[in-house]
Protein backbone atom coordinates (compact mmCIF):
# COMPACT_ATOMS: atom_id res chain seq x y z
CA UNK A 1 0.00 0.00 0.00
CA UNK A 2 1.95 2.85 -1.52
CA UNK A 3 0.88 6.87 -0.71
CA UNK A 4 -0.31 8.55 -3.44
CA UNK A 5 1.43 11.46 -3.06
CA UNK A 6 5.26 10.24 -2.78
CA UNK A 7 4.73 7.80 -5.72
CA UNK A 8 2.09 9.32 -7.78
CA UNK A 9 1.09 12.91 -10.00
CA UNK A 10 -2.56 13.64 -9.61
CA UNK A 11 -2.16 16.21 -12.71
CA UNK A 12 -5.88 16.97 -12.74
CA UNK A 13 -4.87 19.61 -15.57
CA UNK A 14 -3.26 16.98 -18.24
CA UNK A 15 -6.71 15.54 -18.95
CA UNK A 16 -8.95 17.69 -21.13
CA UNK A 17 -11.39 16.21 -22.89
CA UNK A 18 -15.03 16.87 -24.48
CA UNK A 19 -18.20 15.54 -23.29
CA UNK A 20 -18.26 12.48 -24.95
CA UNK A 21 -14.87 11.87 -24.84
CA UNK A 22 -15.85 12.11 -21.27
CA UNK A 23 -18.16 9.63 -21.49
CA UNK A 24 -15.95 7.05 -23.40
CA UNK A 25 -12.76 7.62 -21.11
CA UNK A 26 -15.05 6.81 -18.51
CA UNK A 27 -16.70 3.53 -18.92
CA UNK A 28 -13.38 2.33 -20.87
CA UNK A 29 -11.71 2.76 -17.39
CA UNK A 30 -14.07 0.58 -16.09
CA UNK A 31 -14.10 -1.88 -18.31
CA UNK A 32 -9.66 -1.57 -18.27
CA UNK A 33 -9.86 -1.24 -14.27
CA UNK A 34 -8.32 1.37 -14.57
CA UNK A 35 -10.58 3.34 -12.13
CA UNK A 36 -8.57 2.45 -8.61
CA UNK A 37 -9.61 2.33 -5.17
CA UNK A 38 -7.84 4.16 -2.44
CA UNK A 39 -8.38 4.70 0.79
CA UNK A 40 -7.67 7.11 3.94
CA UNK A 41 -7.95 5.48 7.40
CA UNK A 42 -9.95 7.24 10.26
CA UNK A 43 -8.70 6.57 13.53
CA UNK A 44 -9.70 6.16 17.14
CA UNK A 45 -8.14 7.64 20.20
CA UNK A 46 -7.72 4.48 22.81
CA UNK A 47 -5.60 5.52 25.97
CA UNK A 48 -2.15 6.68 24.68
CA UNK A 49 -2.41 5.51 21.54
CA UNK A 50 -4.50 5.60 18.20
CA UNK A 51 -6.45 2.68 17.10
CA UNK A 52 -7.93 2.37 13.42
CA UNK A 53 -11.75 2.99 13.15
CA UNK A 54 -12.21 2.28 9.03
CA UNK A 55 -10.40 2.82 6.34
CA UNK A 56 -12.29 5.06 3.85
CA UNK A 57 -12.30 4.21 0.29
CA UNK A 58 -12.18 6.61 -2.46
CA UNK A 59 -11.80 6.49 -6.38
CA UNK A 60 -8.78 7.31 -8.31
CA UNK A 61 -8.53 7.56 -11.87
CA UNK A 62 -5.52 5.97 -14.15
CA UNK A 63 -5.23 7.43 -17.21
CA UNK A 64 -3.80 6.10 -20.51
CA UNK A 65 -0.78 7.49 -20.01
CA UNK A 66 -0.07 6.32 -16.13
CA UNK A 67 -1.42 9.76 -14.47
CA UNK A 68 -3.52 8.86 -11.41
CA UNK A 69 -6.48 12.17 -11.20
CA UNK A 70 -7.99 12.85 -7.96
CA UNK A 71 -11.92 12.76 -7.73
CA UNK A 72 -12.30 16.28 -8.43
CA UNK A 73 -11.37 15.80 -11.83
CA UNK A 74 -13.84 13.10 -13.09
CA UNK A 75 -16.57 13.07 -10.13
CA UNK A 76 -18.79 16.14 -11.58
CA UNK A 77 -18.10 15.37 -15.10
CA UNK A 78 -19.28 11.66 -14.22
CA UNK A 79 -22.50 13.47 -12.19
CA UNK A 80 -23.40 15.27 -15.14
CA UNK A 81 -23.08 12.12 -17.49
CA UNK A 82 -25.37 10.36 -15.52
CA UNK A 83 -22.69 8.04 -14.67
CA UNK A 84 -21.93 8.51 -11.11
CA UNK A 85 -24.03 5.53 -9.42
CA UNK A 86 -22.53 3.41 -11.97
CA UNK A 87 -18.97 4.21 -10.51
CA UNK A 88 -20.91 3.97 -6.97
CA UNK A 89 -21.30 -0.12 -8.26
CA UNK A 90 -18.17 -0.38 -9.69
CA UNK A 91 -16.53 0.94 -6.28
CA UNK A 92 -18.95 -1.65 -4.19
CA UNK A 93 -18.29 -4.67 -6.28
CA UNK A 94 -14.56 -3.59 -6.28
CA UNK A 95 -14.34 -3.48 -2.78
CA UNK A 96 -16.31 -6.67 -1.85
CA UNK A 97 -13.70 -8.09 -4.25
CA UNK A 98 -11.11 -7.01 -2.47
CA UNK A 99 -12.24 -8.43 0.67
CA UNK A 100 -12.83 -11.52 -0.97
CA UNK A 101 -9.10 -11.75 -2.29
CA UNK A 102 -7.32 -9.96 0.76
CA UNK A 103 -9.31 -11.07 3.44
CA UNK A 104 -8.69 -7.48 5.52
CA UNK A 105 -9.51 -7.19 9.18
CA UNK A 106 -9.92 -3.65 9.25
CA UNK A 107 -13.14 -2.28 8.68
CA UNK A 108 -13.98 -0.60 5.16
CA UNK A 109 -16.30 2.60 4.61
CA UNK A 110 -17.78 3.58 1.00
CA UNK A 111 -19.75 6.99 0.53
CA UNK A 112 -22.35 6.42 -1.90
CA UNK A 113 -23.38 9.57 -4.25
CA UNK A 114 -27.06 11.23 -4.26
CA UNK A 115 -27.29 9.45 -7.74
CA UNK A 116 -27.04 6.39 -6.23
CA UNK A 117 -29.36 6.89 -3.43
CA UNK A 118 -32.55 8.12 -4.87
CA UNK A 119 -33.07 5.13 -7.50
CA UNK A 120 -34.44 2.19 -5.73
CA UNK A 121 -33.08 0.08 -8.08
CA UNK A 122 -29.28 0.91 -7.03
CA UNK A 123 -30.70 0.16 -2.71
CA UNK A 124 -32.38 -2.80 -4.01
CA UNK A 125 -29.00 -4.29 -5.71
CA UNK A 126 -27.01 -3.22 -2.68
CA UNK A 127 -29.35 -5.02 -0.81
CA UNK A 128 -28.88 -8.08 -2.44
CA UNK A 129 -24.88 -7.16 -2.66
CA UNK A 130 -24.68 -7.29 0.91
CA UNK A 131 -27.21 -10.25 1.47
CA UNK A 132 -24.63 -12.68 -0.63
CA UNK A 133 -21.88 -10.51 1.68
CA UNK A 134 -22.80 -11.20 4.78
CA UNK A 135 -23.23 -15.38 4.99
CA UNK A 136 -19.22 -15.39 3.55
CA UNK A 137 -17.51 -12.66 5.10
CA UNK A 138 -17.86 -11.47 8.91
CA UNK A 139 -16.09 -8.14 8.54
CA UNK A 140 -18.06 -4.72 9.67
CA UNK A 141 -19.20 -2.90 6.40
CA UNK A 142 -19.04 1.25 6.72
CA UNK A 143 -21.59 3.13 4.41
CA UNK A 144 -21.63 7.05 4.50
CA UNK A 145 -23.81 9.61 2.29
CA UNK A 146 -23.40 13.45 2.83
CA UNK A 147 -25.31 15.82 4.95
CA UNK A 148 -26.45 17.46 1.42
CA UNK A 149 -28.02 14.19 0.77
CA UNK A 150 -29.25 13.24 3.99
CA UNK A 151 -31.40 16.40 3.89
CA UNK A 152 -32.83 16.25 0.12
CA UNK A 153 -33.13 12.34 -0.06
CA UNK A 154 -34.73 11.82 3.74
CA UNK A 155 -36.34 8.92 2.97
CA UNK A 156 -34.13 7.21 0.40
CA UNK A 157 -31.55 7.69 3.30
CA UNK A 158 -33.93 6.41 6.38
CA UNK A 159 -34.94 3.55 4.03
CA UNK A 160 -30.81 2.70 3.36
CA UNK A 161 -29.38 3.26 7.20
CA UNK A 162 -32.34 0.42 7.62
CA UNK A 163 -31.13 -2.02 5.51
CA UNK A 164 -27.55 -1.47 6.08
CA UNK A 165 -28.25 -2.02 10.49
CA UNK A 166 -29.89 -4.69 9.41
CA UNK A 167 -26.83 -6.55 8.33
CA UNK A 168 -25.06 -5.10 11.61
CA UNK A 169 -22.79 -2.76 9.52
CA UNK A 170 -22.35 1.28 10.43
CA UNK A 171 -23.69 4.03 8.74
CA UNK A 172 -23.02 7.46 9.01
CA UNK A 173 -23.76 11.12 7.43
CA UNK A 174 -20.36 13.02 5.81
CA UNK A 175 -19.67 16.50 5.83
CA UNK A 176 -22.43 17.55 8.49
CA UNK A 177 -23.52 20.69 9.31
CA UNK A 178 -26.26 21.52 11.35
CA UNK A 179 -29.28 22.95 9.15
CA UNK A 180 -31.46 25.74 10.19
CA UNK A 181 -34.41 23.19 10.23
CA UNK A 182 -32.66 21.60 13.18
CA UNK A 183 -31.41 17.77 14.14
CA UNK A 184 -34.95 16.07 13.75
CA UNK A 185 -34.05 14.19 10.96
CA UNK A 186 -30.68 12.31 12.64
CA UNK A 187 -33.52 11.03 14.88
CA UNK A 188 -35.38 8.89 12.15
CA UNK A 189 -31.88 7.92 10.28
CA UNK A 190 -30.19 7.49 12.94
CA UNK A 191 -26.87 7.57 11.88
CA UNK A 192 -23.86 5.39 13.99
CA UNK A 193 -21.27 8.62 12.99
CA UNK A 194 -21.26 11.78 11.94
CA UNK A 195 -18.17 13.06 10.49
CA UNK A 196 -17.38 17.11 10.45
CA UNK A 197 -14.98 19.34 9.73
CA UNK A 198 -12.42 19.95 12.33
CA UNK A 199 -13.07 23.69 12.04
CA UNK A 200 -16.66 23.82 12.09
CA UNK A 201 -16.34 21.65 15.18
CA UNK A 202 -14.34 23.79 16.72
CA UNK A 203 -16.41 26.86 16.27
CA UNK A 204 -19.89 25.06 17.62
CA UNK A 205 -18.24 23.88 20.72
CA UNK A 206 -15.58 26.45 21.28
CA UNK A 207 -16.89 29.96 22.74
CA UNK A 208 -14.02 32.03 21.58
CA UNK A 209 -15.50 35.13 23.88
CA UNK A 210 -15.54 33.36 26.92
CA UNK A 211 -12.88 30.74 25.99
CA UNK A 212 -14.95 28.22 27.36
CA UNK A 213 -16.15 24.87 25.89
CA UNK A 214 -19.63 24.52 24.87
CA UNK A 215 -21.28 21.06 25.37
CA UNK A 216 -24.44 21.59 23.78
CA UNK A 217 -23.24 20.44 19.89
CA UNK A 218 -21.61 17.26 21.62
CA UNK A 219 -24.10 16.40 24.27
CA UNK A 220 -27.29 16.76 21.34
CA UNK A 221 -25.25 13.96 19.04
CA UNK A 222 -24.22 12.35 21.53
CA UNK A 223 -27.40 12.05 23.18
CA UNK A 224 -28.88 10.27 20.03
CA UNK A 225 -25.99 7.47 20.17
CA UNK A 226 -24.21 9.16 17.97
CA UNK A 227 -20.46 9.45 17.72
CA UNK A 228 -18.67 12.44 15.84
CA UNK A 229 -15.34 12.17 13.66
CA UNK A 230 -13.51 15.06 13.16
CA UNK A 231 -12.35 15.34 9.53
CA UNK A 232 -10.27 17.60 7.46
CA UNK A 233 -7.30 17.26 10.01
CA UNK A 234 -4.28 19.05 8.83
CA UNK A 235 -1.88 19.38 11.93
CA UNK A 236 -1.41 18.21 15.43
CA UNK A 237 -2.86 21.15 17.00
CA UNK A 238 -6.14 20.51 15.94
CA UNK A 239 -6.21 17.24 17.04
CA UNK A 240 -4.99 18.34 20.84
CA UNK A 241 -8.03 21.14 20.42
CA UNK A 242 -10.71 18.93 19.59
CA UNK A 243 -9.51 16.12 22.41
CA UNK A 244 -9.91 18.76 25.06
CA UNK A 245 -13.55 19.26 23.52
CA UNK A 246 -14.30 15.69 23.83
CA UNK A 247 -13.68 14.69 20.18
CA UNK A 248 -11.41 11.68 20.20
CA UNK A 249 -11.99 10.08 16.24
CA UNK A 250 -10.08 11.59 13.70
CA UNK A 251 -9.65 11.77 9.78
CA UNK A 252 -7.28 13.89 7.94
CA UNK A 253 -4.06 14.09 6.13
CA UNK A 254 -1.98 14.71 9.44
CA UNK A 255 -3.55 11.60 10.35
CA UNK A 256 -2.94 9.59 7.38
CA UNK A 257 -2.34 9.92 3.61
CA UNK A 258 -4.70 8.74 1.16
CA UNK A 259 -3.17 5.50 0.08
CA UNK A 260 -3.69 3.11 -2.86
CA UNK A 261 -5.56 -0.24 -1.93
CA UNK A 262 -3.65 -3.28 -2.97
Amino acid sequence: MVPLETTFAENDESLVLGREEWRNELLKSLDESRMLLAFQSAVEQRGEGLSILHEEIFLRLLDRDGVIHSAGCFIPVATSLGLIDTLDRYMIEKVFKHIKDHNPITPLAVNLSADFVKKYANIQWLRTQLEQFYRQNDLILWFEVSNTVALHEFGAVSSLSSIIKMFGYRFGIDHFTIPASGVQYLQAIRPDYIKANSAYLQDMMFDRDTGKTQESFNNLIRSLGISIVAINIEDAKEVENLKALGIDRFQGTHIAPLTLLQ
